[in-house]
């Protein structure tokens, strides 16, 4: 056992001397799908434009779980591959996900939600029968996590019946 510990502690201290994180941050920068973006890739000419855009969107993507979003990203890339579209037409597609992504983004930003509430806030607000107001939906949102995050545990999502006790938490309140 001692043996594994004084590797383990090797391992990292040589990890931490030779990976420069600050390089790799300069190197790959994480790319905001904003205003500013959008702009400089409808400026940019060529299927440059394209490339940039589609790397931004597909890691937007791995981060987010909008199905819709995913969908349609999967849809793009699939018929980019098999030449179903010239890349013009598929810009064109993925130029429109990415005004909508920034769209989302601003409107979380205003509400001042993270992805996670914003996704739950998106689900209340397109099941709701009456009109309401977002900042009330915004407080049943919180509420809701607030809920949850008070009677779960790591790996609880695994066990069937929690999963079952929480949807009943939620959805008989």
């Amino acid at each position: 056992m001692q043996k594994r510990d004084q590797f383990y502690k090797e391992a990292l201290r040589f990890i931490h001397e030779t990976i420069d994180v600050q390089k790799i941050k300069k190197d790959y920068p994480v790319v905001v799908i904003d205003d500013e973006f959008i702009r400089r890739i409808k400026s940019e000419k060529g299927s440059r434009r394209f490339y940039d855009l589609l790397f931004a969107v597909k890691n937007y993507v791995k981060e987010v779980s909008d199905e819709n979003i995913v969908e349609k990203v999967d849809r793009i890339v699939r018929e980019w591959n098999e030449r179903k579209k010239d890349v013009e037409e598929l810009y064109d597609e993925m130029l429109s996900i990415a005004e909508y992504i920034n769209m989302e983004r601003k409107e979380r930003g205003k509400l001042r939600l993270n992805e996670k509430e914003y996704r739950i806030f998106k689900l209340l607000k397109s099941h709701l029968r009456v009109k309401a107001d977002d900042a009330e939906i915004v407080k049943a949102v919180r509420e809701i996590i607030e809920r949850v995050n008070s009677k779960t545990f790591p790996g609880w999502f695994e066990k069937s019946e929690v999963v079952q006790e929480r949807h009943s938490d939620i959805l008989d309140r």
